[in-house]
């Protein structure tokens, strides 16, 4: 499991202290059938959250929004939905489409 950090920094202009605004930890990497796109886990606010990707990294896209951790993204065999686990214990257990635009 390769993980990588991404932070963003603000420097107050007056007292020169370092205040972090984001923190994200991206992980668990999964390509689709076809090679061409991946689903990935960001950590964001706390809360592991999943996005989908070009192969080469661009275009991310968030595909959850919510307060819940995901985990262990995979794709259908045909590449069309993502299937992962909610750890939100109301969840429903259906398989999310790989892009958010419905």
């Amino acid at each position: 499991m390769k993980a990588t950090l991404l932070a963003s920094m603000l420097v107050s202009a007056t007292s020169f202290a370092t205040y972090q605004l984001t923190h994200a930890v991206t992980v668990d990497p999964s390509f689709s059938p076809d090679g061409a796109r991946m689903v990935y886990i960001v950590v964001v606010a706390g809360k592991e959250q999943l996005f989908t990707a070009d192969a080469d990294a661009t275009k991310p896209i968030q595909i959850t929004h919510d307060d819940w951790n995901h985990e262990d993204p995979a794709w259908s065999p045909d590449g069309r939905k993502i299937a992962f686990v909610s750890l939100n214990p109301t969840a429903n257990a259906w398989p999310s489409a790989a892009s958010s635009a419905n």
